[in-house]
């Protein structure tokens, strides 16, 4: 018994040691003002990863910035803050199928997200790039209206804004819930769902459609390096926001 104990001690102490090497720390859970960043306070090989990530998203080198915050998750393991950075990395090149995949990471191992004040616009460089993005994933869905994962990912962005349309990302998740074809896809937009009527914004349950159109994008299994099905990859980089209405709708 001395032993075992002792040899649980001793693994404790080792793993408070590498947690305070790497600096992890919850930063979603830290605040309650509107969360603009992603990067926690405690110094450490974490926190500069982070860091260098979010850097590089503000510079439009979104492929740079996802590597960043890939081994930033590698380091820290299963933790919301480098799921969602990732996410938001893959949505800076139209990687549609990686983003959703993170959202839905995100969700499963944090479900009371939609309940925090996290303002994923303020990630990007401006909210004129931010709205070209969403206007191009706007596209996508008029082109790919029995995209689970576009759905999913408009829903995300929409509900996290200053001001929400709630109706609107009620009926986003429905219609990703009709075509939802897994089980991990179906229990991260209930997830989503109950937390959102968790802060008395929206009662009541999903409603799905009788006959389920086909779920044309995403994947559920671990991403590699390289696009996944859903993907757009259209390269690291993006040019500024050509457009008069920079937001498309977006809450500014």
């Amino acid at each position: 018994m001395a032993g075992a104990l002792l040899g649980q001690d001793t693994s404790l102490a080792a793993a408070r040691g590498f947690i305070a090497s790497v600096g992890a720390g919850g930063s979603l859970q830290q605040s309650d003002d509107s969360i603009k960043t992603l990067v926690p306070d405690q110094p450490g090989q974490y926190r500069d990863m982070m860091h260098k990530g979010e850097e590089l998203m503000r510079s439009g080198s979104f492929m740079a910035a996802y590597e960043q915050f890939k081994v930033a998750s590698d380091i820290l393991g299963h933790s919301p803050e480098p799921f969602l950075s990732m996410a938001h990395a893959r949505f800076g090149i139209s990687g549609y199928g990686t983003t959703a995949f993170y959202i839905r990471r995100a969700l499963t191992c944090m479900p009371q997200l939609p309940r925090v004040s996290l303002r994923p616009k303020h990630f990007y460089s401006n909210v004129a790039i931010f709205g070209d993005m969403i206007i191009r994933l706007e596209t996508y869905l008029d082109e790919h209206p029995g995209s689970g994962d576009a759905l999913l990912i408009l829903a995300y962005f929409r509900w996290f804004t200053d001001n929400p349309d709630v109706p609107t990302v009620r009926s986003l998740l429905e219609r990703a819930l009709s075509v939802s074809k897994s089980e991990e896809k179906t229990e991260a937009i209930q997830i989503f769902w109950r937390a959102i009527v968790a802060t008395g914004k929206a009662t009541g349950k999903l409603r799905t459609a009788t006959t389920k159109p086909s779920d044309t994008g995403g994947d559920s299994t671990p991403p590699s390096d390289q696009a996944i099905e859903g993907d757009k990859a259209s390269g690291g980089s993006v040019q500024p926001a050509k457009t008069s209405n920079p937001a498309g709708g977006q809450d500014q």
